[in-house]
């Protein structure tokens, strides 16, 4: 099997090792998640800026994303087919350095 067709096929069966890392990130994008809703929330009610209220609304439909996408995975089984593992894994950590980026910024 040539390098190609090992990484179309994923890891293991059914890149259960990459969608089972995908979910733990998952959890933690939400807990990231979580942490910047609580601070844009202080910020909106101190502030009532439309901008805020913004954020909030795209960081909550993003809370949203993630514990359907989270929940797909853990409580259904979802994602579990050829090649699913490596895109799934590569967006979550993806989105995870953002949210970490965004979350350390918004803290200071």
């Amino acid at each position: 099997m040539s390098m190609h067709q090992g990484l179309r096929q994923g890891i293991g069966p059914y890149n259960s090792e990459l969608v089972f890392s995908a979910g733990i990130i998952g959890i933690v994008n939400i807990f990231l998640l979580l942490g910047l809703l609580y601070i844009y929330w202080g910020s909106y009610k101190e502030f009532k800026s439309q901008f805020i209220l913004g954020i909030i609304v795209f960081i909550f439909l993003l809370l949203i994303q993630n514990i359907l996408f989270t929940g797909f995975i853990f409580i259904i089984g979802g994602f579990r087919g050829p090649g699913m593992g490596l895109p799934l894994f590569i967006t979550n950590v993806i989105q995870f350095i953002g949210l970490s980026i965004l979350l350390k910024i918004s803290w200071d």
